[in-house]
């Protein structure tokens, strides 16, 4: 930990740590977890704010030429996320009904890029002007 580190970070930390010693203790390595007696205050949350309609509306106008231009269009109009919008393949776009099935996600594990489900049920939708959730 460095001087300067969010509290967030810090939870973080100490939250691996705690976990490797209750493995730890798990094993008789360790007779009790030190991690858990250490008090933080607790974390803020910082609210994000999402765009307005007129602020996203002058970005697309900027991207416009970017190669990513229709990824940033299907997370700004669908809010899918970026793994999601990586993660899509032809075969789950259904032109006829104007839907996109969002069943998988990219995403990075022990530095190699896969192709996986996403994480959750909620997380496999439908988006589209005819999409059923």
């Amino acid at each position: 930990m460095r001087a300067g580190d969010s509290l967030a970070k810090v939870h973080v930390i100490r939250a691996v740590l705690a976990t490797a010693l209750t493995r730890a203790m798990r094993e008789d390595l360790v007779p009790r977890n030190v991690a858990r007696l250490a008090a933080l205050p607790p974390a803020v949350a910082v609210r994000q704010q999402p765009w307005s309609a007129d602020e996203a509306r002058r970005f697309l106008s900027r991207a416009r030429s970017d190669p990513l231009y229709a990824a940033f269009v299907l997370m700004l109009v669908y809010g899918l996320r970026r793994g999601e919008v990586l993660g899509l393949a032809w075969s789950e776009v259904d032109f006829g009904n104007a839907t996109l099935h969002i069943r998988q996600q990219l995403f990075r594990a022990r530095g190699v890029l896969q192709l996986g489900s996403v994480k959750t049920a909620a997380g496999r939708r439908s988006s589209g002007s005819r999409a059923t959730h």
